[in-house]
């Protein structure tokens, strides 16, 4: 492995925490704006996944 690889796999694990984050959000404010058993089903999902 060359020693440049780190350097150049920042930015594409920054990009994809990024995106991540974005969806994490929207998905939360979705589910304030639907408010219906879905969203309380999506919560606990992303719970599980903060918690894992």
């Amino acid at each position: 492995m060359p020693q440049m690889a780190p350097l150049m796999w920042l930015p594409l694990m920054l990009m994809i925490v990024l995106t991540f984050m974005i969806f994490l959000t929207m998905n939360y404010f979705f589910s304030f704006v639907k408010s219906d058993s879905k969203s309380v089903q999506k919560t606990e999902l992303l719970e599980k996944i903060w918690q894992w």
